[in-house]
């Protein structure tokens, strides 16, 4: 019987032993994951600040190509004989394209209070008219 008991503790020294190694183990394996998610976190907080300027970006190229667009194109209405563009000349598949350039153009034209550049006005204002009416 006192045999039984000293197995008995020995097994038990052990036992407790081991479940101290496991709660150890586990308690590193937990930490080693908190530190993996903070790390994932903050690559998704980063990702998400570039996507972010990345969008931002991209919007101001719009704008800059949008507003290049429209220079050329008040220029062809002001200065050129004849506008060529196929988006003012080839409707009505290009209306839906043509017409946020030709309201622009319009509202700049509106602006400006430059001699000699009435022609030019008055050809923005007639296509401007086109558009709006079909």
């Amino acid at each position: 019987l006192q045999t039984i008991r000293t197995k008995n503790e020995e097994l038990s020294t052990e036992l407790g032993g081991l479940v101290r190694k496991q709660a150890h183990q586990q308690e590193a394996a937990a930490k080693q994951f908190r530190t993996l998610e903070r790390r994932f976190g903050r690559a998704s907080e980063t990702a998400i600040q570039i996507g972010t300027r990345l969008r931002h970006l991209d919007e101001v190229r719009q704008r800059a190509s949008h507003g290049r667009a429209l220079l050329r194109y008040f220029h062809e209405f002001v200065v050129d004989q004849e506008v060529t563009s196929s988006i003012f000349t080839d409707f009505p598949r290009t209306l839906v394209e043509a017409a946020p350039y030709i309201r622009d153009l319009e509202s700049i034209a509106l602006d400006l209070n430059v001699k000699g550049i009435e022609s030019g006005v008055a050809r923005i204002e007639t296509l401007s008219g086109q558009i709006l009416n079909g």
